[in-house]
């Protein structure tokens, strides 16, 4: 099978920052890591990904999150064009 340039550029990380008592930490969680019923992947096996399995990987990587951390309003850092998004520049293949 020959490689396309999609056109199409996905996520692999999301930064969360936890306040507590003032004191902040930044916590990295990326969508390649193993959870739920997902095998960790390397960044270039996700590339290869159809734009379907991704987002099934990226709506369980978002349930994911809020059952780690409650109240975590996924939602609001995912913002914007959401985890797939039209790059021609930053495509990976």
């Amino acid at each position: 099978m020959a490689e396309v340039n999609t056109g199409k550029a996905f996520f692999t990380e999301i930064e969360i920052i936890k306040n507590t008592n003032g004191t902040e930490t930044t916590i990295t969680e990326s969508v390649l890591q193993a959870f739920g019923v997902f095998e960790e992947t390397a960044e270039e096996d996700f590339a290869m990904l159809s734009e379907t399995a991704a987002t099934e990987r990226y709506t369980a990587f978002k349930t994911f999150l809020n059952n780690k951390y409650p109240g975590l309003d996924i939602e609001s850092i995912l913002q914007g064009d959401g985890p797939i998004i039209e790059d021609l520049d930053m495509c990976p293949i």
